[in-house]
């Protein structure tokens, strides 16, 4: 490596010095604040400014490293294009590095990026936090990696060939990692501590502590054994209840409360060299691949060597000439004859080594990048330390024969192979890259796809440059439509890389097509901001989904999942289904007839917290947040909305009579907006708030503790307090503690905005005012009922005082004598908006009742994620799996067999990588047929059929006996139906039964879809398929 001078091209970015907790929110949930400011520091050298090398550039960037330095003196192909989302056909011909450098540079501007060419210096090698070679040949992967050991400096190696790629992790020698894995520190609620020679802590019946021999908890919040609380102790379990942590004969007795916390323990990671790895590669399995990772790696060792040979040139897909050398290569450095996995790896690898996907630089790209991250935050396991991918079974079958695949296309591919130069003189077209490996016949194909892809955030912008790249919807036939109806919002940018900051508050769908449209000005990509379900039917109706080739969901909810997964049922789609949390991934592929179906198999429905647990015994800060952000919905949402509709609706509180329970917080809310405490000014907003946190933080928990005092016994003897219920502290106001001002500020404004009146952030004025408002003495209530089980709250709200209700009803000043102008703004909650006092209320109201039940608290941010209900994210995880979807698309779009598909799980964070085949779906029989969910009864008859036709026409065309018909919830037909209706209905055509039974009009569409309940011939009960009908009108 030359010291020689080196020319360089600086684009300025203002490196922050504090963490923008709004760009990076979604990803501080993954990494912390400790973590991304290490991040934040460091610099980082990306060799080859292929689609590989930009891939991992965006992400780093987007990640919010200090400085990206991309180096290449290559110049632009035509092969380029398909997997290089940042340059186009005018940069042909120009240097790699400087042609994508400035629109890298306006991915993040806290980063530093920068372009470089000629020889790589030893000096700025060493000047790097981590070094990462892409498609670099092996001869000078070696001594960089050297270089790199000997100066602390962090390396990579990475490659993506065709369908087959791989990345090298060095660390040096000790790589001391602080949280090996993303799993959630040990967290829980104690029932009780044994004093003893090895003292047992045990958690409440029914809890885990979820805790493993030799991991390390501290205690808080112990009373009686109060040695234990900040102290560390090593644990071994007992149980999945109980764990022991040594001598515990000289300290307290316990006497109740109490947390243990899990400390994370530092993890040493050991490296290797990379020449000391060839010979016995230290290898990440990655389960389910077609071939195994020591058979592609001796494949890729064997193509350093014939590149070593020949120029560092790839062998020529088209004679194999090349692959059949390869082979050679691969026996020598085996040392004996290749297995049969061996030579097929080879002979692939060979023969695709010059491909250029988008879909593989996407997913190699995006593992690698998280490499980078752990390698700058020494978070998370690292690679030990190659993983092979491959996708060899998305190949055609006429792979190995390039005369049947490459008939009528190319001469000879547009990349540095033996025999030609990298410019040859014949026409070249922009999927060089990917035709090279799939053939012209496959690459026409894929430019008419008409394809549907649900949402435009961060998988949706990954999904859309991937189409670009592959030329989906950019044939004749083609397009692309994508729908999104949010807007783009500044925690998008870190992650959603085709907006900038200039785009916020835009619609994502169009911004997003606008960019696919940039990157390849034949695409046709049509954006819509509808939301795909029951409301727009009549937008996405049947022609649309008729019209379709294939769906790809890049969707954050599950409602909207199943919704689309069951329209492609209806319609017969392949759908590309994703998601991810965090540093986990997971892909499943929908293919019709073949495979289960998103909702063949669900995840069991979030555990819903107790009524009774959260209104009157929390024990978790999950539960304090919870109730706090309902206490939100009620006092500065709900009390709009029913305001509102008290001077809105003439009848609105008689149509609440047959809901006492609800009828009762009306009056009771109404009467405190209307007549008991009407706010005319801020400062009456004050004195409702200080009122508001007198009752929830001391009168109510006063009142408990008079109810159920701290020795109280159920009618069992046994002591009432204990296990989850803990007893809560009456907390006095006091107007120099932050969380108790903050609680007065933020409930004062919201009551403020609700009765449009101007609110105030003077903390000093505030903090005087509450301080001289006149709280009334608490004195506790006889005969108070507090529900100590769900079933006692359930009976509670049943018990209502209707002349109560009555008598606050009378005293409610009629609409009409109100001010005309007299509405109430309502309270969206808006979890990213820092000036709303929306989070700012959540996080003190949530406190202070944790306060009060000795919970430990939570900063604003961890109760923004759990009262927001936020996936954490990362561009890294985001850009691997969709990388992994489009190699899945492949083999979709040539309609392969079942088991070529894979579905995937991946967590990055320990390295775990899973590929299995997606499970068939679940069958019926009738007759002598078989069916399965994708298989329907088909009726069109070519005219409107009566009911009496139609169950006619079921039993001739499928021999099965119609006993039951239903419409989505309303019954049709049944066999036991009166004679008087049975008569009128059979009578009646399909789609006046549907709407006679539904009592609404006709859905706008061809086909009527029936379950049906039915018998065969001989009157057994048998499982038919669903019905679709074909109307005729």
């Amino acid at each position: 490596m030359s010291a020689s001078s080196s020319k360089e091209m600086e684009v300025d970015a203002s490196v922050g010095a504090d963490i923008d907790e709004a760009l990076y929110s979604r990803q501080l949930y993954v990494l912390g604040k400790d973590s991304m400011s290490k991040l934040a520091a460091a610099s980082v050298l990306i060799v080859g400014a292929s689609g590989l090398g930009v891939e991992i550039a965006k992400n780093v960037i987007l990640s919010g490293a200090k400085e990206v330095i991309i180096h290449d003196n290559s110049l632009v192909t035509h092969t380029d294009l398909s997997s290089n989302p940042f340059i186009t056909e005018e940069m042909v011909g120009k240097n790699k590095a400087h042609a994508c450098v400035s629109q890298l540079a306006e991915l993040n501007h806290y980063v530093s990026v920068s372009a470089r060419t000629g020889p790589l210096e030893n000096e700025i090698l060493a000047q790097q936090t981590v070094v990462v070679l892409t498609n670099t040949p092996a001869s000078e992967q070696i001594p960089i990696n050297k270089f790199c050991r000997e100066n602390g400096v962090k390396f990579i190696s990475t490659e993506a060939r065709g369908v087959f790629g791989y990345i090298f992790v060095d660390f040096c020698d000790n790589f001391e990692v602080g949280d090996a894995t993303d799993l959630e520190a040990a967290f829980g609620i104690i029932d009780s501590v044994t004093n003893e020679e090895n003292g047992t802590v045990c958690v409440p019946e029914g809890k885990r502590h979820n805790l493993s021999d030799g991991d390390v908890v501290t205690f808080l919040n112990v009373e009686g054994m109060s040695e234990l609380n900040g102290r560390e102790f090593r644990v071994t379990v007992s149980d999945s209840g109980a764990f022991r942590i040594g001598d515990t004969r000289e300290f307290g007795r316990y006497t109740g409360g109490g947390y243990f916390q899990q400390i994370k323990q530092p993890v040493n990671f050991h490296f290797k060299s990379l020449e000391d790895c060839l010979e016995n590669p230290p290898v990440v399995y990655a389960s389910g691949c077609a071939i195994n990772p020591f058979a592609q790696h001796l494949a890729f060792r064997a193509l350093h060597a014939y590149q070593s040979s020949h120029g560092f040139c790839l062998p020529n897909p088209v004679n194999l000439e090349g692959t059949e050398e390869m082979l050679g290569f691969g026996q020598t450095l085996k040392g004996e004859p290749l297995d049969e996995e061996e030579e097929r790896a080879i002979r692939l690898l060979g023969r695709v080594a010059c491909g250029n996907l988008s879909p593989m630089c996407a997913a190699i790209g995006g593992y690698a990048a998280q490499e980078v991250l752990k390698a700058a935050t020494h978070k998370y396991s690292p690679l030990e330390q190659f993983l092979y991918l491959e996708a060899v079974d998305a190949l055609p079958e006429d792979v190995l024969r390039p005369s049947v695949v490459f008939a009528e296309t190319l001469q000879c591919p547009l990349v540095q192979v033996e025999g030609e130069t990298s410019s040859p003189s014949r026409e070249c077209n922009r999927y060089e890259g990917q035709q090279v490996v799939f053939g012209k016949e496959l690459q026409d194909t894929i430019c008419n796809l008409r394809y549907f892809l649900v949402g435009a955030g961060a998988l949706g912008c990954e999904f859309l440059k991937m189409f670009a790249m592959m030329g989906v919807g950019c044939g004749p036939q083609g397009s692309v439509t994508v729908t999104d109806l949010d807007i783009i919002e500044t925690s998008n940018l870190s992650r959603q890389f085709l907006f900038r900051m200039h785009h916020v508050k835009l619609f994502k769908s169009v911004v997003a097509a606008q960019a696919a449209r940039e990157m390849n000005p034949a695409m046709k990509v049509t954006p819509m901001t509808d939301p795909v379900g029951k409301s727009t039917e009549g937008i996405f109706n049947e022609d649309f989904w008729d019209s379709l080739d294939g769906v790809t969901n890049a969707l954050d909810n599950v409602d909207a999942r199943r919704y689309v997964d069951e329209k492609c049922i209806e319609f017969k789609l392949p759908l590309l289904e994703s998601g991810t949390s965090g540093t986990q991934c997971n892909s499943q592929v929908i293919m019709p007839h073949l495979t289960e179906s998103y909702g063949s198999s669900a995840d069991p429905p979030e555990a819903s917290i107790p009524i009774c647990t959260l209104k009157n015994f929390p024990y978790a800060i999950e539960h304090t947040i919870q109730w706090a952000r309902d206490l939100f919905e009620g006092e500065f949402a709900v009390a709009g909305e029913r305001l509102n509709s008290y001077i809105d609706k003439p009848d609105f509180l008689e149509s609440l009579k047959d809901q006492p329970s609800i009828l009762d917080s009306t009056v009771e809310g109404l009467h405190e907006s209307l007549v008991s405490a009407r706010p005319e000014n801020f400062e009456d907003c004050l004195i409702w708030a200080r009122h508001l946190f007198q009752k929830l933080y001391y009168n109510v928990p006063a009142q408990m503790l008079h109810t159920f005092p701290v020795d109280h016994v159920t009618k069992e003897g046994q002591p009432f307090w204990g296990g989850n219920k803990r007893p809560p502290t009456p907390l006095r106001f006091d107007p120099g503690d932050s969380q108790h001002l903050q609680f007065i500020v933020a409930a004062a404004n919201l009551r403020a905005f609700v009765f449009q009146l101007p609110g105030s952030v003077d903390l000093e004025a505030i903090r005087d005012f509450v301080s001289q408002v006149p709280v009334e003495e608490f004195s506790p209530s006889q005969g108070v009922k507090i529900a100590a089980t769900d079933e006692e709250e359930k009976n509670a709200r049943q018990d209502v005082d209707l002349n109560r209700i009555h008598n606050l009803a009378k005293e409610l000043p009629a609409p009409n004598s109100l001010p005309p102008s007299f509405r109430a703004n309502v309270a969206v909650f808006e979890k990213d908006d820092d000036t709303n006092f929306h989070m700012s209320f959540i996080t003190a109201a949530s406190n202070l009742r944790a306060r009060s039940y000795r919970i430990p608290e939570a900063d604003q941010s961890q109760t923004k994620r759990i009262a927001g209900k936020i996936i954490p994210a990362m561009i890294t995880t985001t850009a691997l799996i969709t990388g992994i979807v489009g190699l899945e698309m492949y083999k979709v779009i040539q309609k392969k067999g079942l088991d070529s598909y894979k579905n995937s799980f991946i967590n990055s964070s320990f390295n775990y990588v899973t590929m299995s085949t997606p499970l068939a779906p679940p069958s019926g029989k009738y007759n002598e047929t078989s069916w399965n969910l994708w298989d329907t009864l088909d009726v069109d008859e070519g005219a409107e059929l009566t009911l009496e036709k139609f169950l006619q026409v079921i039993k001739d065309k499928y021999g099965v006996d119609v006993q039951m018909l239903s419409f989505g919830q309303a019954l049709v037909y049944t066999f036991f139906m009166s004679r008087k209706v049975l008569e009128e209905r059979l009578k009646m055509t399909m789609s006046q039964l549907v709407e006679s039974a539904t009592k609404k009009p006709v859905p706008d569409c061809k086909y009527l879809r029936f379950d049906t309940v039915a018998n065969d011939l001989s009157g057994e009960s048998v499982e038919v398929p669903s019905i679709r009908y074909r109307r005729r009108w």
